[in-house]
């Protein structure tokens, strides 16, 4: 999901890659890259949770956004991966989030999951 405009408000928002299947693996060869991609700015989102996807599971690169919850997990069937769950701009003068939490089940290692 992508958020160019201004002032968007979302709620209770869960945006995975599926990648629970009996399809031998086609939801791997399916890409997709970010679950939340949030350029417009004064964006709110209250209880977020983003799974599974092959970049930054979150990218934010609009000002003034608040998060409030955020819940993720990496993608454990990518032992590639080298994103991040919560990614916010170094460009950016104002971010708040709270409640944030990325876990990983399985044996990838990443020295940070969250860059605030």
């Amino acid at each position: 999901m992508r958020i160019d405009g201004r002032n968007v408000v979302l709620d209770n928002t869960w945006l995975w890659h599926a990648d629970h299947d009996d399809c031998n693996g086609a939801s791997d060869s399916a890409y997709s890259a970010h679950a939340l991609d949030v350029k417009g700015d004064d964006v709110t989102v209250y209880g977020l949770k983003a799974e599974h996807t092959f970049d930054h599971l979150v990218t934010w690169r609009g000002e003034r956004g608040h998060v409030f919850m955020f819940q993720s997990e990496l993608p454990y069937h990518k032992p590639d991966f080298s994103g991040l769950g919560y990614f916010v701009s170094n460009a950016l003068r104002s971010h708040t989030a709270l409640g944030v939490g990325v876990y990983i089940i399985g044996e990838l290692e990443r020295p940070t999951a969250i860059q605030l």
